[in-house]
């Protein structure tokens, strides 16, 4: 066990920082004689991040302090009245808290000194190349009150090097000088129009959710670049295309298992075997049967694990179709793509080979879902002075998350001989395949002078407003929600067929405030699930909010500091977030 609040990292780290923000002599930009031009450029941070919230209860395991219910409806919906104890939520619970528990209220959970790099470099003959890296510097991380972070956890929060973009690309002309691009690399590529609900069209880049919650974070830095080869071209005055094929997969990037965003002890750099807890088996009080930090009862409780079941790198493509008539001031875009899923499943089995670990022989390893389609249409227009993007998606077999450990028998019952093969074990997956249809529509407004915002706007002593917005509706046309043990993690809720919610961002601009060569810019970003629970509770958890109030200050692009409060509320226990509260500031320099 180590402790929080030693700030000799910190020292340390600032120290670094200073002394590598003052080596400006590191950025270049130049041109050759033939015309290449030549550009190095880096941004440096230093961050921290403090806990507001003690953690809840109500969000813990019982063996480790917790209260949390050991049994739900699902359990009886799915094998008959009086068997709601066939679904503990417990046991989801007690493998989801190390990361709460890890960290007290007032702790430093995070003081990151990081950096981005970037080399770009232009011929005259239209070529391009893009390098792209950032790294971190992360020692408060694994200062723990609890559970030691492993090493592998370490490699992404404490200290880690990301290559983010590297490709070539190249202009050229065809199909009667029609313009075109290929590019063949480590790419971003952006289709769709949504901007803050995840779960549509845009689904070709997985995100690196431990960056999503470090201070410093540029936007950059969120998606992770994928390798593909992309040609964009136009094919007339109207109508051009955009299509992929990628090469190489990769997932979601969660938060290292037992850092402070991190909620899911099975899954994510780190991940750990699972325990059965004392609501399951019936331990004595004094010996309880807990995760690390309290007792284990050997040969009883541990659920050990095997390697991820991982994609083929291939067989990833897409294609776009964008429509942009010359009477209107409008762009329709019609797509169609190839995927493998990037979010993980827990897919559970027995096994008498794991009859020395537990009593009931189980283990687990994560799967992803392979050759999926989706169908999609977007547009984007304006509407006075307000931008419009709207979208549609169709995945006729979408991956939603099953727990096999539910039912007593029957196909999806991992104690149902009948599932098992020759050698004794039954697995089953950790997901089924459903329909599924998402809609988004997102809106853009800059405030005018005149309008009743840009009054509002005056008001405020602001020069300048701009409100974002998105609302999102997804549907599961074909739920059987009495037949198949959906999993809602962590308290096995009853998923809905129609679930939406919306997000806004309002920002405030304040230039050269105090008569200086500083700006402000005050941001409020607001999220709400409104109506019913999503399969998996992505996007949408009912009652589900978030709130952060920001302040950003810059001088122009060099210099920038910035001081964000996130709160999290909402939702019930199935909301795994929410007493995770937490204030950060980050100052960088680009240079």
């Amino acid at each position: 066990m180590k402790t929080p609040h030693s700030f000799k990292q910190h020292r340390l780290a600032a120290a670094l920082a200073l002394a590598l923000i003052g080596t400006q002599a590191l950025a270049v930009s130049t041109t050759t004689e033939n015309g290449t031009v030549i550009d190095f450029s880096s941004t440096l941070s230093f961050g921290a991040q403090v806990r507001l919230k003690s953690p809840n209860p109500q969000a813990l395991g019982n063996d480790n302090g917790g209260n949390v219910p050991t049994s739900a409806p699902l359990g009886s919906l799915i094998n008959g009245p009086g068997n709601n104890a066939a679904a503990n939520p417990d046991f989801n619970f007690l493998n989801s808290d190390d990361g709460n528990l890890n960290y007290r209220r007032g702790d430093i959970v995070s003081a990151p000194l990081k950096g981005t790099h970037e080399l770009g470099v232009k011929t005259t003959d239209g070529w391009r190349v893009l390098l792209r890296g950032s790294w971190v510097l992360d020692p408060q991380a694994a200062q723990t009150r609890r559970t030691e972070l492993s090493s592998e956890a370490k490699g992404i929060a404490v200290h880690n090097f990301t290559l983010l973009d590297a490709w070539v690309s190249k202009d050229f002309r065809w199909l009667d000088d029609k313009a075109a691009t290929v590019r063949l690399g480590n790419q971003v590529l952006s289709w769709g129009e949504d901007i803050f609900i995840i779960g549509g069209i845009n689904q070709t880049n997985a995100l690196d959710l431990r960056k999503l919650h470090t201070p410093g974070t540029q936007v950059k830095e969120i998606l992770r670049p994928a390798p593909m080869l992309s040609l964009n071209t136009a094919l007339s005055r109207s109508l051009s295309m955009e299509a992929y094929y990628q090469f190489g997969w990769n997932a979601y990037r969660f938060d290292p298992v037992g850092t402070f965003f991190s909620t899911a002890d099975v899954v994510g750099a780190g991940q750990r075997p699972a325990y059965i807890p004392s609501s399951v088996l019936g331990c004595p009080a004094s010996a309880p049967c807990g995760d690390h930090g309290t007792a284990i009862q050997p040969g009883l409780n541990v659920v050990g694990f095997e390697a991820d079941h991982e994609p083929p790198q291939g067989k990833q493509y897409g294609l776009a179709l964008r429509f942009k008539p010359q009477a209107l001031d409008t762009e329709f875009s019609f797509y169609y793509q190839r995927y493998h899923d990037k979010l993980p499943f827990t897919t559970l089995f027995t096994d008498p080979a794991y009859a020395a670990q537990n009593v009931a022989n189980i283990g687990y390893y994560n799967e992803y879902g392979q050759n999926k389609d989706l169908f999609g249409f977007s547009f984007n227009t304006k509407a006075g002075p307000i931008a419009l993007g709207g979208e549609l998606s169709y995945r006729p077999k979408d991956s939603v998350a099953i727990d096999g450990s539910v039912p007593l028998s029957g196909r999806y019952s991992i104690f149902d001989p009948a599932n098992a093969d020759a050698k004794g074990r039954a697995t089953v997956r950790g997901f089924v395949e459903e329909k599924k249809i998402q809609a988004h529509l997102t809106g853009l407004y800059f405030t005018e002078v005149n309008s009743p915002m840009g009054a509002l706007v005056k008001a405020l002593g602001a020069a300048e407003g701009t409100v974002l917005a998105e609302v999102a509706v997804t549907h599961y046309p074909n739920l059987k929600t009495s037949e198949i043990p959906y999993l809602v993690f962590p308290t096995y809720a009853s998923p809905d067929k129609t679930s939406w919610g919306y997000a806004m961002e309002f920002d405030l601009s304040y230039p050269h405030i105090w008569g200086s060569d500083w700006n402000l810019t005050q941001s409020t970003v607001f999220t709400h699930d409104v109506k019913g629970v999503s399969p998996n509770t992505l996007p949408f958890l009912e009652g589900r909010k978030s709130l952060f109030l920001g302040l950003l200050f810059d001088k122009g692009s060099e210099w920038k500091w910035q001081l964000g409060y996130t709160a999290f509320f909402g939702g019930g226990q199935a909301n795994l977030l929410r007493d995770r509260d937490n204030i950060a500031t980050s100052l960088s320099f680009n240079f």
